[in-house]
């Protein structure tokens, strides 16, 4: 459950309140697992925030 709301965007302090964990840390490390896909969107995201303009 707590990977599919991060997939959909949840926030992770949201999502420690919808499943009712007492620590935040509890979904993020236990039950939310990053895919391939969105690692290397993440990645894109960086990459993009740190390219130089083009002359």
């Amino acid at each position: 459950m707590a990977s599919l709301l991060k997939e959909l965007g949840v926030p992770a302090r949201d999502t420690q309140m919808i499943l009712g964990h007492s620590r935040i840390t509890v979904p993020q490390e236990i039950y939310t697992h990053v895919d391939e896909e969105a690692r290397r969107e993440a990645l894109g995201k960086m990459n993009d925030l740190f390219k130089l303009p083009e002359d």
